[in-house]
């Protein structure tokens, strides 16, 4: 028995977040290497670079642009608009550092109508090896080189650049051999994407987990007994989550977390006398009495492990939906009960006509509680299970927001609480459950 009073707050940020760190995995191990294809990815990505090369030379035409070459250049990169190229036609870069493929082009055939001279050696440019990248049997690859441009910018100004750029390039293996070749960035190597992390859109997903929760913690008896009233309360977790794909459509999630749960109890002013009578130690029969006034305010926080089995709709989309459903492993951190209130108990005997109180050899015994602290006596760790769905929101190529609802309960053993059973006689399994709203930032 302890006489401290319980801390409401409970202080496991800061030590949720140094879990985070030292559990957070280089994003280098999830990366693997296309291999066998190196050859005929090679000569593709070069092809793409030369046909970029020869685009890039935009000859006017008695102050048009050649249509025919702008459509040519547009068709060398992915439909998408977030499509970025950097700015190496404006001399101050005045409308960004980077430009949309459709403003890139614009700009080009405002700034220079008798045409732009560019040279690039195709040859000369060096490749890094392809990482999956975005949707499943994607890939990408960096291609270096450096280009000169030259022309009269708005027929005032001579361009004249120079400078490292870096061509990003996806293709897609899904016939089995390297396909559908298609520039996905230009930037300089400073600020070119980093392609090996580009990977954890499709690859392991980890991030922080916040959950918001109303919890139960529980013996049976304040449930299923007259009188008494019984309430979960809302309470704040957080951990780590782990995602990791096993085909697209289905996927293992585990992690680690920190739960806490509480509850209260309230038994009324109550007078009950029992219908049977009980024998005490000298064979004597007696009713025994029972009059009780208490608030019963329980907490609980735990370690858990999670192992969930995802079902994910939509996989390939941004905006996925989820099913989940597993167990996790529940290590017990602390179980406590806070006591106010009096019980006192009696015994009627008939055979004498009297009532027998305050003698504890007896079992008849009166107790005053005044925000007293015990601890449960139940297990060191234990198996609940568990089931959700929610939603999961791309954000971006390597982030994602998941959120949803959760249920988790199961048994925490049996216990023996000094005034449970000695003033009402139960001994039943302590139970935890808790349902609420769960929130990740993934990446």
């Amino acid at each position: 028995m302890k006489n401290t009073g319980i801390k409401h707050n409970r202080k496991h940020l800061s030590i949720g977040f140094f879990v985070m760190i030292l559990l957070m995995p280089n994003v280098n191990l999830f990366a693997q290497v296309l291999t066998g294809q190196e050859y005929a990815v090679k000569q593709q990505v070069l092809t793409i670079v030369d046909k970029y090369s020869n685009s890039c030379n935009f000859y006017g035409s008695q102050g048009v642009m050649d249509a025919n070459t702008i459509l040519e250049f547009k068709q060398l990169f992915v439909q998408e608009t977030n499509v970025l190229i950097y700015n190496d036609i404006e001399p101050e870069q005045v409308s960004g550092q980077f430009l949309a493929l459709d403003n890139y082009s614009a700009n080009l055939q405002m700034g220079y109508p008798k045409g732009l001279l560019v040279k690039i050696n195709a040859a000369s440019a060096v490749l890094s090896p392809a990482y999956p990248f975005g949707k499943s049997k994607t890939y990408i690859v960096n291609a270096m080189f450096v280009k000169n441009l030259f022309g009269l910018y708005n027929g005032t100004t001579i361009h004249d650049f120079s400078a490292t750029l870096v061509l990003q390039i996806t293709f897609s293996m899904k016939t089995g051999t390297p396909s559908d070749f298609k520039i996905y960035n230009i930037a300089t190597p400073e600020t070119a994407i980093n392609i090996v992390n580009e990977k954890r859109k499709v690859g392991i997903d980890f991030g922080p987990e916040v959950y918001m929760i109303n919890s139960e913690f529980y013996n049976p008896f304040f449930e299923n007994s007259n009188g008494w009233t019984y309430n979960g309360e809302n309470n704040l977790g957080f951990g780590i989550e782990l995602i990791i794909p096993i085909v697209p459509a289905l996927r293992l999630g585990t992690g680690l977390r920190f739960s806490s749960f509480s509850s209260f109890a309230q038994l009324p002013y109550t007078s009950s006398t029992s219908s049977s009578l009980f024998s005490d130690a000298d064979g004597d029969q007696y009713y025994s009495n029972i009059i009780a006034e208490l608030n019963h305010q329980n907490y609980y926080s735990t370690l858990e492990v999670p192992a969930q089995l995802m079902l994910v709709l939509f996989p390939k989309k941004k905006f996925n939906l989820y099913l989940s459903g597993g167990i996790l492993w529940t290590k017990t951190r602390s179980a406590e009960y806070q006591l106010s209130g009096y019980t006192i108990t009696s015994g009627t005997y008939p055979e004498y006509n009297v009532t027998l109180e305050n003698i504890p050899e007896y079992g008849f015994e009166s107790r005053q509680y005044n925000e007293e602290s015990f601890d449960w006596d139940i297990k060191s760790s234990t198996i609940m299970t568990s089931y959700g769905a929610g939603i999961m929101i791309r954000l971006g190529k390597s982030m994602a927001l998941k959120a949803g609802y959760y249920y988790q309960g199961g048994s925490l053993g049996y216990e023996e609480s000094s005034y449970m059973y000695k003033f009402f006689g139960a001994n039943e399994e302590m139970w935890a459950e808790t349902s609420g709203f769960t929130f990740s930032f993934l990446f």
